[in-house]
């Protein structure tokens, strides 16, 4: 699957579009102060966070399933983890916008991004038994498998 890159947006070739939003963390409190607390307070404090459907041992399946290590990424020798940040919707969906708070390499973030933005609904959180919209952190690590020993006995 390829990627056309604009501006602020992405599109796969099977029309999946959505935003990466890199976190830069030299921002002062002072510049960013107000979508800071936005942020902050976005489903921070529900009762009941959301939940991938059928848990996290489910979410883990899925990940296995869908995520591809991308090949410039293996030829590079890439080997780490991308932090991800993603709000689940009040109805469980999940938002198009996706902040890497911590990046890897850029094809690992847009397949992290494309993985995000694909996952069925989920359970939405709730806050005093109502749905909220929540923030949800995920790191997915990127890790080269070893090759296999194909000499026969």
């Amino acid at each position: 699957m390829s990627f056309v890159e604009s501006e602020s947006s992405m599109q796969s070739e099977d029309s999946v579009s959505f935003t990466i939003e890199y976190v830069d963390s030299m921002a002062t409190l002072e510049e960013d102060r107000d979508d800071i607390i936005d942020d902050f307070m976005l489903g921070r404090f529900a009762d009941e966070m959301p939940e991938f459907p059928g848990g996290m041992d489910s979410l883990y399946a899925y990940l296995a399933r869908t995520l591809e290590f991308p090949q410039d990424a293996k030829d590079k020798g890439v080997s780490g983890a991308v932090l991800a940040e993603f709000v689940v919707e009040k109805d469980g969906s999940i938002n198009r916008n996706i902040r890497i708070l911590k990046s890897l390499y850029p094809s690992c973030d847009r397949e992290v991004a494309r993985v995000i933005v694909q996952m069925p609904a989920w359970e939405p959180g709730k806050l005093e038994g109502k749905p909220v919209r929540c923030v949800f952190n995920l790191p997915i690590r990127f890790v080269p498998k070893e090759e296999e020993n194909e000499t026969e006995e």
